[in-house]
């Protein structure tokens, strides 16, 4: 989320904000609230999946930074 937030407030201070990439950044948003909203922390099996979907792009960003 917070990657998302940053990409977001780079995203609304660009010279000309592109609208396009705004609503894909927002929609990626969406995405994450939704699925940190239906996480069940005693469901260790849907944590692993989770887990195993995001960890690298997480890794790539924070790399990246």
């Amino acid at each position: 989320m917070g990657c998302e937030a940053q990409r977001l407030h780079e995203a609304l201070n660009a010279a000309n904000p592109d609208p396009g990439r705004l609503a894909e950044i927002e929609v990626e948003q969406r995405k994450l609230r939704n699925l940190r909203a239906d996480l069940d922390p005693r469901d260790a099996a849907q944590i692993e999946s989770v887990i195993a979907e995001h960890a690298p792009l997480a890794r790539r960003l924070y790399a990246a930074a």
